[in-house]
């Protein structure tokens, strides 16, 4: 015959059960799909159609800052004291969801820094967020080449050879952007966004617009880009 005590037992056990099963299908809607609860299914014009710019099939995201006239040199020096912080390898700063966090992997470089042309060169191998709780976390390895030109009275931006590193299974796949991102592939015949596209396409918009406003903020140039903060 059972008792109370075996009784009480299973009812223990079985919220436990209850509880993980709970988990596991919240955390599964967190990763390749999103989370419902997140920007990554809702509709948002920052993400629409025609904000991933290609040039001959390939992704390249292209600004022009304005400098207010600042010296080129300083605004060189300003820009590689920057650049040089913001690609260390393996340093991280802040904290998720913080639109100044980031963590870089080892590849992530300043690696052409010529004064006299004005110009540099970096390359992003660093961490992209999806989503990061206490339970569970989803994130890729991004990487890019970031080019600033320094001209009189601005500064061209440019971000290229987009790429990611994400594990679909238990082993890393490489995606390039074009195949992932781009308007073609991010969206349905109906013109949704397709989901498991979605949350690459929207952090990396957010990168991009992250690393203009750091360029303002280093220069004191007031921003026009606004980064919202994700909602977990």
């Amino acid at each position: 015959m059972i008792n109370i005590n075996q009784i009480k037992g299973m009812k223990k056990l079985f919220i436990l059960l209850l509880s993980l099963t709970f988990a596991i299908n919240t955390n599964a809607q967190r990763t390749l799909f999103g989370n419902k609860n997140t920007k990554y299914t809702t509709e948002n014009s920052r993400y629409q159609k025609g904000t991933v710019p290609e040039i001959r099939g390939r992704i390249v995201f292209q600004d022009e800052i304005e400098t207010n006239d600042q010296d080129k040199d300083q605004v060189y020096k300003k820009l590689a004291n920057w650049a040089n912080l913001r690609y260390m390898p393996n340093t991280s700063i802040g904290t998720w969801p913080s639109n100044v966090f980031f963590k870089n992997y080892e590849y992530a470089a300043v690696i052409s820094a010529d004064q006299k042309k004005h110009s540099l060169q970096c390359t992003g191998n660093e961490e992209l967020v999806f989503h990061k709780s206490a339970l569970s976390s989803d994130f890729a390895t991004i990487n890019y080449f970031l080019d600033l030109e320094i001209t009189d009275g601005k500064i061209l931006f440019k971000m290229s050879n987009i790429s990611y590193l994400y594990n679909f299974t238990d082993t890393p796949e490489k995606i390039n952007a074009e195949d992932w991102i781009s308007d073609k592939k991010a969206f349905n015949k109906k013109g949704k966004p397709i989901k498991k596209c979605a949350k690459f396409r929207n952090e990396t918009i957010d990168l991009k617009d992250r690393l203009i406003n750091d360029i303002k903020s280093c220069l004191k140039i007031k921003e026009t880009n606004k980064t919202k903060t994700p909602v977990l």
